[in-house]
């Protein structure tokens, strides 16, 4: 199968690749990230290439897709649909960057062209993020791309320092 490409100037979304096992093993074994990924173990680097070898980009069957962000040629991080649903046309985004490469405007970019890939390619009508209240940066970056805040969950979120809440942030297009 072809693998999916969103290019760009300076940044590009593309599909995971087995030369990011290692960069992807860091990134979800960073006990840091777990408290807004809803992680809560670590992944072998088995289970990572076991994932993109079985990873066929059929949304209908796994309800997800993952791009590797990729910033002048780099892997910078990675962005995620989640929970696709296509009867209901509405997906979940999440977003991980390396802390080497934050602050550089490399999400936002990621995040736009993964929004022109939902509703142009996917058709879909919505697509939402939960953000913990903490994460400023997170809810700036989702404010900037056009999602609303349409909500608050108290005590939402588990994580090391006690339950959080959370902000839910939509765009619809």
């Amino acid at each position: 199968m072809e693998k999916l490409s969103l290019d760009g100037d300076s940044v590009r979304l593309r599909s995971p690749e087995m030369s990011d096992v290692d960069v992807l093993y860091r990134m979800e074994n960073d006990e840091s990230l777990w408290d807004v990924s809803c992680n809560n173990a670590p992944y072998s680097r088995h289970q990572l290439v076991k994932y993109i070898e079985e990873s066929v980009h059929d949304l209908f069957a796994e309800h997800q897709i993952r791009f590797i962000i990729e910033y002048q040629g780099n892997v910078a991080g990675c962005i995620d649909l989640t929970d696709i649903d296509a009867v209901q046309s509405h997906a979940m985004v999440g977003i991980a960057v390396l802390p080497e490469y934050r602050h550089l405007g490399i999400a936002g970019a990621a995040l736009g062209k993964l929004c022109d890939y939902a509703v142009n390619r996917l058709r879909l009508h919505q697509l939402a993020a939960i953000v913990p209240v903490c994460n400023e940066y997170s809810h700036k970056l989702f404010l900037s791309a056009g999602f609303s805040q349409s909500g608050r969950m108290n005590d939402w979120m588990w994580t090391c320092n006690g339950y959080a809440d959370v902000l839910l942030l939509q765009k619809i297009f």
